[in-house]
């Protein structure tokens, strides 16, 4: 049976590196493995990998090789590129497996801290600008079941520079949200929407591993705010409210809820859980869900 192997995460993350060294892995098993880069197919097709125009070209390119390769047995595909989109991710796999009914396909999610990633980011020869990176940061959308995954590994490539808890609880503790909606201070925020749980759901018909994930994405679900405040609306205006008879600047946070996600995923609290093995991947990525959706409408 063919197989899929997406590699997902931020610029600075690692994602070639995991892949390549893969590729020399299922080679050695016998595989046919067909590696493709996003990076590569740009050099292709401009010369430098560094040209950004047109992406759509670059990744029907990555389909039609794929689908080309995977008409073979026995093949091995190694999908390299930020793949930041739910959306996107989910309408490749449809294409993918339209031909190839029982592909199976496996999405590896490279994490590594933010922080790490702006400083490999500008050690390398091809740096991506830091507004980029914090773009794709607020853009994140980890993989879900309902994408159409077999498998979804979460791999870290920097377990030592996780982000503390205690760090984020701390500049929480000085962050005013500045907005008409939200008066107390970020940690004020954060520790009230978990005492309201605990306060006003129905124990009775909840299991304590569902309230254990609701508890963590709950603590973790605006940490976010933090890296995505501005004072300009989304069309580049500044507004103002009244609090106390003075006119203050209206922050927004755009991208928040992805942003916290990843910072989740990332945080010394998760290191911690499956190092431990008191939790699973499959309860951190659940709860990585729950933050990243929680500004929609269930």
């Amino acid at each position: 049976m063919n197989k899929f192997i997406m590699y997902m995460g931020l610029p600075g993350s690692g994602k070639s590196t995991l892949a390549l060294k893969q590729k020399a892995y299922y080679e050695q098993l016998g595989y046919r493995v067909v590696y493709l880069s996003s990076d590569n197919i740009r050099r292709e097709l401009y010369g430098s990998e560094e040209v950004q125009r047109e992406p759509y070209k670059v990744f029907e390119r990555m389909l039609q090789r794929a689908l080309a390769a995977l008409k073979r047995e026995y093949t091995i595909v190694l999908y390299d590129a930020t793949n930041l989109s739910s959306k996107r991710r989910t309408n490749l796999l449809k294409q993918l497996r339209q031909g190839n009914p029982n592909l199976e396909c496996v999405v590896e999610v490279v994490l590594v801290p933010l922080e790490t990633c702006v400083y490999r980011n500008f050690k390398r020869e091809r740096v991506v600008s830091f507004s980029a990176i914090m773009k794709m940061f607020k853009s994140f959308q980890c993989p879900h079941r309902f994408e159409g995954w077999n498998k979804i590994e979460l791999v870290y490539t920097d377990w030592p520079n996780a982000i503390d808890k205690e760090d984020l609880v701390e500049m929480a503790l000085n962050f005013d949200q500045s907005c008409p909606s939200h008066r107390e201070n970020l940690y004020e925020h954060i520790t009230r929407t978990v005492d309201f749980l605990n306060s006003n759901y129905l124990f009775s018909i909840i299991q304590a591993v569902e309230l254990m994930l609701l508890e963590w994405a709950l603590f973790y679900h605006d940490f976010g705010k933090l890296y995505t405040q501005t004072d300009r609306n989304k069309k580049g205006e500044k507004t103002y409210f009244k609090r106390d008879g003075k006119y203050l600047p209206n922050m927004h946070y755009y991208g928040h809820d992805c942003a916290s996600a990843y910072l989740w995923l990332t945080s010394s609290s998760v290191v911690y859980f499956l190092k431990e093995e008191s939790m699973s991947q499959e309860e951190v990525i659940e709860i990585a869900n729950i933050i990243q959706y929680h500004m929609e409408k269930l």
